[in-house]
């Protein structure tokens, strides 16, 4: 697929280990001319803000690595935040297994699918999944660590956004809601079908 540059753009990805298989997340902040030094300060805040949802997951997933690219140009800037040693989820208990997960909806102030976006967590601890609804301690440590990364990253001036590479725009994220309480699945994260 050929390069989309979308100025002011930068791509976060917080790339977990999960039952010996990479898992991530990727993530869009709002940043104008981003180098090295400014793209390490925002991970450190992506790895700060991460606290309330791993105090919540299961000690099987770890916090590895936080990267970022300058999607503004193909040649531009890369950081690396390597977290050694890694951060481990909260809870002594096994999690569920990869493709089980918690879905967060991000929303931006406009209405299209351009312009909203959705987050997987893993590591939800067995135990914490009755009749498909996660229990509320999970959902809520995913909640709370939005909520702390939003306004992390707004201080920071770098506000968390959604990235259309479609439409080739960014759009800042002014809330994330749980749509529902249950559990979602995601194939990929299944051993031996991702990473």
């Amino acid at each position: 697929m050929p390069f989309t540059p979308i100025p002011s753009a930068v791509q976060v990805e917080t790339r977990f280990t999960y039952f010996n298989q990479q898992i991530e997340n990727v993530w869009a902040v709002q940043m104008t001319d981003p180098d090295v030094a400014g793209m390490l300060a925002v991970a450190a805040i992506f790895q700060d803000s991460m606290f309330p949802y791993l105090d919540v997951a299961s000690f099987d997933i770890t916090l590895r690595e936080i990267f970022l690219k300058n999607l503004a140009d193909e040649n531009g800037p890369e950081a690396t935040l390597t977290i050694t040693p890694g951060q481990t989820g909260g809870v002594a208990t096994a999690g569920e297994p990869g493709n089980v997960a918690f879905c967060v909806s991000l929303r931006s102030a406009l209405a299209g699918r351009s312009f909203r976006g959705r987050k997987y967590f893993a590591g939800i601890p067995v135990g914490e999944v009755v009749a498909n609804v996660v229990n509320n301690g999970f959902v809520d440590g995913c909640l709370s660590m939005m909520a702390l990364l939003i306004d992390n990253l707004s201080t920071n001036a770098t506000p968390l956004s959604i990235v259309s590479k479609t439409t080739s725009t960014i759009t800042p994220v002014v809330a994330a809601s749980a749509v529902d309480r249950y559990s979602d699945s995601m194939r990929s994260r299944l051993t031996g079908r991702g990473n």
